[in-house]
């Protein structure tokens, strides 16, 4: 079994395949750049298929484009496509969700400078869009959506405390309201810490 096995699509070009499972850690010819463009052709592909299949407005369209492309879910994609067999990367490197979510985009990028953006939309249809992921709510958008149409001031992420050896650093991180402070969280970066703490000032709105 190959991931061209696992995800249904043969490459004509095997070095770029093998470029989108190459992580920083064990080559230069890594998929960094594959990543930038992945990420690009996957927010085209949801925002064209959200606009055609929900009636919303924009700020609701945004939030559910964030549920589909953050890195949970996109984690959750990479495993359902059993990705972590495949990448390519130092024994040293953890093979954090991040990781998974970057060489997820890389292959999204692959595919499309491959096959062409038909084949890459309806492989997006397939791992993301139509797949039964556990959707990450996009917390951070629903405080500051609900904060400025209510309130009219944006939230305001303070770094509160870091602790911990730096490859294990914890951080803290409060949200605050103009005067008030709505929320805390933590997290292992600053941007998980963010979410949690805007988790829990979502669930406190009225």
């Amino acid at each position: 079994m190959s991931i061209e096995d696992e995800i249904g699509i043969k490459f004509r070009d095997k070095k770029l395949l093998k470029r989108a499972l190459s992580h920083s850690s064990v080559s230069r010819d890594s998929n960094e750049r594959l990543e930038f463009l992945g990420d690009a052709v996957l927010e085209l592909v949801v925002s064209k298929n959200l606009y055609q299949s929900y009636p919303y407005d924009e700020g609701v369209l945004t939030n559910k484009r964030a549920e589909f492309v953050c890195t949970g879910t996109l984690a959750s994609a990479a495993h359902g496509i059993d990705l972590d067999r495949y990448i390519l990367i130092d024994r040293d490197e953890t093979l954090s969700e991040s990781v998974l979510a970057g060489c997820f985009e890389a292959l999204i990028g692959a595919i499309y400078l491959d096959r062409g953006m038909r084949m890459v939309e309806n492989f997006i249809k397939k791992t993301i869009l139509f797949a039964n992921h556990e959707i990450e709510k996009n917390w951070k958008g629903m405080l500051q959506e609900y904060m400025v149409r209510n309130k009219g001031l944006y939230p305001e992420y303070k770094l509160i405390k870091e602790t911990g050896p730096p490859h294990r650093r914890e951080f803290e991180v409060e949200v605050w309201v103009g005067e008030e402070m709505w929320g805390s969280g933590s997290g292992r970066s600053i941007q998980s810490a963010e979410k949690e703490a805007a988790k829990m000032a979502v669930k406190k709105l009225p």
